[in-house]
């Protein structure tokens, strides 16, 4: 007769980050909205900054980052100051999180 297996199930801890109590309402939730996403590829900030890149040299993020807040700016205030969309003067707080 084989040996009894003893296999711990604890109490779901209903965290939305817990692998082991939300992975299943994750994959119900992530697989519908996979048909959304354009045919490309994504990737985050923190994976470019890893990577040596012509126009990205190293000692040069305060540049990169400098340009890349004034591009997000430039946009949301032409954007904002759209009549035919908000038609506001905004103010902006811009923070990079790292």
């Amino acid at each position: 007769m084989p040996a009894a297996t003893v296999r711990n199930a604890y109490s779901s801890c209903a965290n939305r980050h817990c692998p082991k109590c939300q992975s299943l309402e994750r994959v119900r939730w992530v697989e519908p909205r996979s048909a959304d996403l354009l045919p490309t590829h994504y990737f985050t900030s923190s994976s470019l900054s890893r990577k040596r890149s012509p126009t990205s040299p190293p000692g040069h993020k305060r540049v990169v980052y400098g340009i890349l807040f004034a591009a997000t700016a430039e946009t949301l205030i032409s954007i904002a100051s759209d009549p035919k969309r908000v038609g506001a003067r905004i103010n902006l707080l811009t923070v990079l999180h790292t």
